[in-house]
C-alpha cells in the first residue's frame, strides 16, 4: 500500500479579493449551500473566494523600485455534514469574510479538473463536451484562521451605505466610538449579523453571494439542525402571535409597550436589537425576518431619535443605562 501523502500551506497576511455581483455591490465570497445530489448522497454546504498574495517589490538593473507582484489563491472552506445550528467553517466565511480583511489561515493543496471560459461562455469540443485543464486550489484547514485588518476602502463603503439607506445596511460612521451611540449600534448589528442563519432562496448569505450546488436538485437542501430548511410559515405565524399553542397568546410588551407600538414612536430594529432591554422582542424580529427574508425594518432607520414620542417621552434614551 502506498504511504499517505499531505501537503501542509500556511499564508500569512492574505486578503480576500472579494467577487463582484451582478448587482454591481463587492462581496467577499461564494456560499454554496447543503444539498442532496442525484443519487441522494448529502453534499456539505461550502464557501469560495479567492485572496491576493502581495510579494515584496524589488530594485531593478537600472535602480528603478518596482512593486511586487500578486499571486491569486483560491480557497475553500467546506462545512461538515454534521453541523452546529450555526453550521461549520462555510457559514463562518459566509458571515465575516469581507473584501479586503487580511487573514492568515493554513491549508492543503487540492488540484481539480475545471473548465476553461471565454468571458462567461465555456469552451467546448466539436462533440460538445467542456474542455478543462488541470486547476490547483486550496482547501481551508478548520482552527487555523487568524483574522486581522479589515481594508480601510470595503470600511468606507459600509458607512457610506449606511448613510444612503438611512441606517438598513453597512455601519454607522462612529462604529468604533465606545463613548458614541453608534457603538452600541454596530455591536448590534454585528451579534445579527453572526447568529444568522441561511434561508433559502435568500440571493446573499452574510457578505457572500449565494449560488446553486452544481448537481443539486430543486428542493433538495438537507436538514441539518435547521440548515438549509425553509422556515415553516405556521410556525412562523405561531411565534408572532407568542407561542405554539391553540390560541394566540398576549403579545409581549416592554415597558408596557409592543413592539409595534416601539417602532410607531421611531425605535429601528437596529436601535432595539442592541438594547439589551429589548431582549424579550429578539424571538420575534427573528421571527419577523426570518418569513421576510430580509434585513432589518425598513422603516424610519434615523440616527436623531433619542426619546419615543409615544409610549412616553424619555422612555428609550441611547445614552441612559438604565432605560425602561
Amino acid at each position: 500500500m502506498s504511504s499517505i501523502s499531505r501537503s501542509a500551506h500556511l499564508f500569512f497576511a492574505a486578503r480576500c479579493a472579494g467577487v463582484k455581483g451582478s448587482d454591481g455591490n463587492q462581496y467577499g465570497g461564494t456560499y454554496y449551500p447543503p444539498f442532496v445530489n442525484a443519487t441522494g448522497k448529502q453534499v456539505s454546504s461550502r464557501w469560495e473566494g479567492n485572496f491576493f498574495l502581495n510579494n515584496p517589490g524589488f530594485v531593478d538593473a537600472n535602480g528603478q523600485p518596482v512593486e511586487g507582484a500578486k499571486d491569486v489563491i483560491r480557497l475553500t472552506a467546506w462545512s461538515g455534514k454534521n453541523p452546529t445550528p450555526k453550521g461549520g467553517p462555510a457559514e463562518s466565511f459566509a458571515r465575516f469574510m469581507t473584501p479586503g480583511l487580511e487573514c492568515s489561515f493554513q491549508a492543503r493543496l487540492q488540484t481539480y479538473d475545471g473548465r476553461v471560459f471565454d468571458g462567461q461562455t465555456p469552451l467546448v469540443r466539436p462533440d460538445g463536451s467542456f474542455i478543462t485543464v488541470r486547476k490547483v486550489g486550496f482547501v481551508y484547514q478548520p482552527g487555523t484562521l487568524i483574522i486581522g485588518e479589515e481594508s480601510e476602502k470595503f470600511r468606507m463603503t459600509e458607512v457610506l451605505k449606511f448613510q444612503q439607506s438611512g441606517g438598513r445596511f453597512g455601519r454607522p460612521a462612529q462604529w468604533f466610538n465606545r463613548a458614541h451611540p453608534d457603538y452600541q449600534i454596530w455591536q448590534g448589528i454585528t451579534k445579527t449579523r453572526q447568529s444568522e442563519i441561511y434561508v433559502p432562496g435568500k440571493p446573499v448569505f452574510g457578505y457572500a453571494l449565494v449560488a446553486v450546488p452544481k448537481g443539486a436538485a430543486a428542493g433538495s437542501a438537507y436538514p441539518g439542525m435547521g440548515m438549509g430548511m425553509a422556515p415553516n410559515p405556521a410556525m412562523l405565524a405561531a411565534m408572532m402571535n407568542g407561542g405554539m399553542g391553540g390560541g394566540a397568546a398576549e403579545p409581549i410588551k416592554v415597558g408596557g409597550y409592543t413592539l409595534a407600538q416601539w417602532r410607531t414612536g421611531g425605535l429601528t430594529d437596529q436601535m432595539i436589537m442592541s438594547n439589551p432591554n429589548f431582549a424579550a422582542f429578539i424571538p420575534e424580529l427573528n421571527a419577523a425576518r426570518a418569513a421576510a427574508g430580509s434585513g432589518f425594518n425598513p422603516g424610519n432607520m434615523g440616527m436623531g431619535f433619542m426619546g419615543n414620542p409615544n409610549p412616553g417621552a424619555g422612555a428609550f434614551d441611547m445614552n441612559a443605562s438604565s432605560a425602561i
